[in-house]
Parts: C-alpha cells; sequence; structure tokens
C-alpha cells in the first residue's frame, strides 16, 4: 500500500523457510498493522539472523502484504 517492495529469490525463500501468515496469535492480521499477510521467517532460528539488529532480521519480511508478483529469473 505504501510502495515498499522487496525482491527475494525463490532459493533464498526455501533456505529462509519463509511462510505467508495470515494470523497472529490465532487472530487475523488487520489491514493497517502487520495484515492482511506477512512473508516472514523465523529469525532466531537462522545464523544468519541472529546477530543482527530486530529492523535488519526482518529487512525482507514485508508486512501489510497483499501482492505477490513471481517472475521467471
Amino acid at each position: 500500500m505504501d510502495g515498499y517492495t522487496v525482491n527475494i529469490s525463490l532459493a533464498d525463500a526455501q533456505t529462509c523457510r519463509m511462510i505467508v501468515a495470515t494470523h497472529i496469535d490465532n487472530q487475523t492480521m488487520a489491514l493497517g498493522g502487520l495484515g492482511p499477510q506477512w512473508a516472514v521467517y523465523d529469525a532466531d532460528v537462522l545464523p544468519t539472523f541472529q546477530r543482527k539488529t530486530l529492523k535488519e532480521r526482518f529487512a525482507l519480511c514485508p508486512w501489510g502484504l497483499y501482492h505477490i508478483d513471481v517472475q521467471k529469473a
């Protein structure tokens, strides 16, 4: 909605075990918060992200996600 985009390869999404979340704590994510969807990975278990700041850990995790554009490499 604000034009923020993230480009991530399929290989990186698979390595990070990225998911598209629609709920948090058993509640639907509302538009205007993290929702309606959030592409995210478990940064706590990925060595690449464990020592980064919070902002750096989730830089590849767009929140407020409503569109995914898949392109052939």
